[in-house]
């Protein structure tokens, strides 16, 4: 009688770890991670292939896993303060990046929102200053969203 084989979630992230561990040099392994552990709804195996992508890159320093990285934050995990951070560091290697400007402005403008709605108005003035710091076509959406909460806030303090 054979042996049961182990046809599991873990084994197989287990088995891309090892991968990206014995062969380094492997890119599309950390990928093929990512893909896996999102499709089988297993966000910390995702998060690692990220982390490893990051980590490989840092010798040839690019912007576009750390916003990827970012949108898996904000988007997947619903972490928004952690993916800002990630399109900060995106930022620092293209700093005139507009799309990713327009992500950490977005993730400010909800916030202020959530803030708004819960009347805790000196955290939506915060999440509005971080904003405007992010916004850079003024005539926007996103710009005409940052203005509207710029007056509401001026009508508050009066």
């Amino acid at each position: 009688m054979p042996l049961p084989v182990d046809l599991s979630i873990d084994r197989v992230i287990r088995a891309y770890r090892f991968a990206m561990q014995a062969d380094p040099a492997a890119a599309g392994t950390p990928d093929e991670l990512i893909r896996f552990g999102r499709r089988v709804g297993r966000l910390d195996a995702a998060e690692a292939g990220f982390q490893e992508v990051i980590r490989r890159k840092k010798e040839r320093e690019t912007a576009e896993p750390l916003a990827r990285y970012g949108d898996f934050l904000a988007e997947d995990k619903k972490e928004p303060l952690a993916a800002v951070e990630q399109y900060r560091q995106a930022l620092i290697w293209v700093p005139d990046d507009d799309a990713t400007r327009g992500k950490v402005a977005a993730i400010y403008l909800k916030m202020a929102a959530e803030a708004f709605a819960k009347q805790q108005y000196a955290v939506a003035e915060d999440r509005v200053k971080e904003a405007g710091k992010y916004v850079t076509d003024r005539s926007s959406d996103q710009g005409r969203t940052l203005a509207d909460y710029q007056a509401r806030l001026r009508n508050i303090r009066r």
